[in-house]
């Protein structure tokens, strides 16, 4: 268990009790102004190029090896949720971490990961059976590799984000997209079918762990506190339970499409859902990769958490609502130029998307807040009875179509949010009737924007698809600001100063 340190480490942990704390003469972390900037432009780069790649990969691979890629993911993607058992998420949110926190959480997670890949190895071939697709053996053994790249990653990552440190994160990530974008190009142009999608994530998730060792100075010691380890462990098995719980949640349903419906239109519902999630990144990720930080350093201050929490909503509402009411209203001419005629099933999916798009942001910042007032334990039984209810849904909409799917995310959502406000308003004292008093002006310049759509739409008929899907937007973005401008100037003032306060 040797390791390399820079000649200053040790020194800087005898000087302060937080790991990865910058040095004083070192640049502090971003405020949280600037923190959500740098994490805007990591999203938005990061899910630009994720984008722009898929969109030339739609065109040179077929709906089955997206189909097939995809029925991989998901169960990659639950045993990735185990890696770090947690630990990172409290390295960001303790009060208080000593230097044997960070290091015990590190040799835990490179722990795991190895036990991980050896149990994702042995159990390919059942989930290939499941599927009833014999190529996915070989696909889920070589993609466990990435276990080991997020337990490289987990506890460096983990401090970075507890300092603001999001440039470094920033940085790291476009680099380790543009570089996995490349990859994936270049195999699927050669032939490479379903492994340029698997070279793609590989690479994309080795470059940012590769990336992040030269860009900090953070290194682990060869110690391993038992009483930080089953601190960890106390926290970590809930949080992990959370994050399996959000793992199943978002791929159960690709999970039943694939097993259901086979690769094909697996392949069309990725294509849709692909779409979504990308615009999803872009509020969801930016706003709450901020939230859980910031919401933690005022958990005791009740007011406050409130105050940052509605603004952080009425952000997330502000850009959430006409974004994917936009998504819908232009789904179709978006998919003909996008992706191509090919891909015309995926319209109706993209559509029907759009509640759980509106939806999604706002139930990210309420776990956050319920997280960061120290509910956890809360957190995992309201997910547990999401999930519970999505599968429920899912095994009856998947017996009608793929728009049924596509739906039910969204129907849930839509039941249980009255639910989960209520219960921040009991713990945390929020006032529900501030919540919604930000709605109303939203949503009516959201219904002027779709209504300016679809007339864009009646004029553009004649016109070329990608022509159309320009008039269209241009036309419902123009509308929505105006709208928005004349009804409720405070609240546009609010969403440009939401990512702009230094």
């Amino acid at each position: 268990m040797s390791t390399q340190t820079r000649p200053h480490v040790e020194d800087e942990a005898l000087r302060s009790q937080d790991p990865g704390e910058p040095a004083p003469d070192a640049p502090r972390g971003e405020s949280a102004g600037r923190a959500v900037i740098w994490n805007g432009l990591q999203t938005w780069g990061q899910n630009l190029i994720s984008l722009g790649v898929f969109l030339v990969l739609a065109r040179l691979l077929s709906p089955a090896d997206f189909g097939l890629s995809a029925s991989a993911f998901v169960i990659i993607y639950f045993f990735r949720a185990l890696v770090d058992a947690g630990f990172g998420r409290l390295l960001v949110q303790k009060k208080v971490l000593a230097p044997a926190d960070a290091d015990t959480a590190f040799w835990s997670a490179l722990a795991f990961s190895a036990i991980l890949i050896l149990v994702c190895c042995v159990t390919a071939p059942l989930f290939a059976l499941l599927y009833g697709q014999p190529r996915l053996t070989g696909i889920i053994q070589v993609l466990s590799l990435i276990f080991l790249f997020v337990a490289l990653d987990s506890t460096q990552s983990a401090l970075l984000q507890r300092h603001m440190q999001w440039r470094v994160q920033a940085i790291r990530r476009l680099a380790a997209a543009i570089g996995s974008a490349v990859v994936a190009i270049v195999l699927a142009y050669n032939g490479a079918g379903v492994w340029a999608l698997v070279a793609q994530q590989l690479t994309l998730e080795g470059l940012i762990a590769i990336l992040i060792w030269p860009m900090t100075s953070w290194r682990p010691h060869r110690r391993f506190s038992r009483e930080s380890f089953w601190e960890l462990v106390h926290f970590g098995a809930r949080y992990s339970g959370l994050r399996v719980l959000w793992t199943l949640g978002g791929s159960v349903d690709n999970l039943l499409v694939g097993v259901f419906l086979g690769p094909v239109a697996l392949g069309y519902y990725v294509i849709a859902y692909r779409v979504f999630s990308v615009l999803n990144d872009l509020i969801t990720t930016t706003l709450n990769n901020v939230a859980l930080p910031v919401f933690s350093r005022l958990q005791d201050d009740h007011p406050a958490l409130n105050r940052s929490f509605l603004s952080s909503c009425r952000a997330a509402s502000g850009i959430a609502f006409p974004l994917f009411a936009g998504m819908a209203a232009v789904a179709g001419p978006a998919v003909a130029v996008l992706f191509g005629s090919k891909w015309a099933p995926s319209t109706h999916v993209l559509e029907a998307l759009a509640l759980a798009g509106v939806l999604q942001a706002q139930m990210a910042l309420i776990a956050s807040y319920v997280i960061a007032i120290g509910q956890v334990g809360n957190e995992l039984r309201w997910t547990s009875t999401i999930l519970v209810f999505q599968v429920i849904g899912f095994l009856i909409a998947v017996q009608i179509s793929l728009v049924a799917v596509a739906l039910t995310v969204g129907i849930v959502y839509l039941l249980v949010l009255p639910l989960r406000l209520r219960y921040v308003s009991i713990k945390g004292g929020l006032r529900i009737r501030d919540y919604v008093a930000q709605l109303p002006r939203i949503l009516i310049a959201t219904g002027l924007m779709v209504a300016a759509v679809l007339g864009a739409e009646q004029v553009a008929a004649s016109l070329s698809a990608g022509a159309e899907l320009a008039l269209e937007v241009i036309a419902g973005a123009a509308v929505y600001i105006l709208a928005l401008a004349l009804l409720a100037p405070d609240l546009l003032r609010g969403l440009v100063a939401h990512v702009r306060q230094a």
